[in-house]
């Protein structure tokens, strides 16, 4: 179900740190999702944000907090790509922790599918394009995204866009290296449940053999299960989708007149609600 903006209820709060909160975006295991306006930092100008309140219990381990802060003010610093949202800051020791990065005007990937089933070859390809860029531009940033799922894949008008980066709780301190070969397999099973509609090892085991996942094209199939079985080189955590597949620009991932009214919809949402 592609979800809309829904009205804060008494129990939400309506400050976050510099963020003011107009609606509800959703809401995930580490906490609700909240659409906001503020300035990210001293003296800057307001924007859009997508603000998530922690749940504190989470964010116990001091070590992990840590992690956390320097995670998202890496990002923050060195990362400048359409295809992954600005991060905006933190705030971890707080009775009411939070995160911020900048609003995406999309629909899930994983929503985008579960309502309308499977991509068209094409958008696989432009898809896995633009997130490849996405994950070399954190790679060289020294950081990885930690826990790519659908969810955290915005289809908007112009492309992809991943968000949510920085946000692997479940993070044990193993390396950057170690999260960005983990982006590399998880990009493979994103973009076969792009392909699919369905998660490739969902009720299964990895298989021992290399093979298609079921489902996707074939021309694109392979490259997916590549990415999923082999282990990656540190080339190909640098580039993991190889030209030709990141040589174009991506184009706009089209899925239907239902898909692009989903997100005309959503950007008028956000704009009526942040009172503009």
């Amino acid at each position: 179900m592609i979800e809309g903006i829904a009205r804060l209820r008494e129990t939400d709060p309506r400050q976050l740190g510099p963020f003011r909160l107009f609606g509800i975006l959703g809401h995930g295991d580490a906490g609700g999702v909240y659409l906001a306006k503020g300035a990210p930092g001293r003296g800057g100008r307001k924007r859009a944000a997508a603000v998530r309140a922690v749940r504190p219990e989470l964010l116990r381990d001091r070590q992990l907090r840590a992690r956390l802060r320097r995670r998202t003010a890496r990002i923050a610093e060195a990362v400048d790509s359409p295809f992954v949202a600005d991060a905006f800051g933190c705030e971890l020791d707080s009775e009411h922790p939070w995160t911020a990065e900048a609003f995406v005007p999309g629909v899930p990937l994983s929503a985008l599918v579960a309502a309308y089933g499977p991509l068209p070859e094409m958008s696989v390809r432009a898809l896995g394009g633009g997130l490849a860029r996405a994950l070399a531009a954190l790679d060289a940033a020294g950081t990885a995204h930690g826990r790519l799922r659908g969810s955290d894949v915005l289809l908007t008008a112009t492309g992809p866009c991943l968000v949510d980066h920085g946000l692997a709780l479940d993070s044990s301190g193993s390396g950057a290296s170690a999260g960005r070969a983990g982006d590399v397999f998880a990009l493979g099973t994103v973009l076969a449940l792009a392909a699919s509609a369905r998660h490739p090892f969902a009720g299964s085991p990895l298989p021992a053999r290399p093979q298609t996942c079921p489902g996707c094209p074939t021309r694109c199939g392979c490259r997916c299960w590549r990415a999923c079985t082999r282990p990656p080189s540190p080339a190909r955590i640098r580039n993991p989708w190889p030209a030709p597949w990141t040589s174009p620009e991506p184009r706009h991932v089209r899925h239907g007149s239902g898909f692009r009214t989903r997100i005309s919809m959503r950007s008028a949402d956000s704009r009526t609600r942040q009172g503009r």
